[in-house]
């Protein structure tokens, strides 16, 4: 999945772009959570999103691929394979980040969460699982 996406691979697991601005960690074979290597298992139902990024998670509980972003900007998920599969977020920055979702595909964005700094959810609303499709950051 990852090479159709493009990227630099950092590892078995995982694959960078803009010199690490933006990184996807895949689950390993057998396990539920995205680990990169040499980091440690957090506590199950504990966010895992390193500092300065915020994280976007495919399944809830912070389960499943992680996509995380470091640079100010807007950022399409479309981009990264990874548009309408979000369903818990970990923003660990220090600034918000918005998430939107494409409205009729008119080029309207409808905002359907905004993630304070330093705060995590292990499980998006039902009305807005699985439908993020553009992140700003910061």
């Amino acid at each position: 999945m990852i090479s159709e996406f493009g990227g630099t691979k950092l590892s078995a697991n995982q694959v960078a772009w803009d010199d690490g601005a933006v990184v996807m960690t895949l689950p390993r074979p057998g396990e539920e959570r995205a680990l990169a290597d040499g980091e440690k298992r957090s506590a199950a139902g504990e966010a895992n999103c390193s500092d300065g990024y915020s994280c976007l998670y495919e399944h809830a509980n912070w389960d499943g691929r992680r996509l995380q972003f470091f640079t100010c900007r807007y950022e399409n998920l479309s981009d990264y394979g990874f548009q309408d599969q979000t369903s818990s977020w970990h923003n660990n920055q220090n600034t918000k980040a918005s998430v939107v979702e494409n409205f009729l595909a008119l080029g309207i964005y409808e905002p359907l969460w905004t993630a304070q700094p330093k705060t995590a959810s292990s499980q998006v609303a039902d009305a807005q699982n699985e439908k993020a499709d553009r992140l700003l950051v910061c």
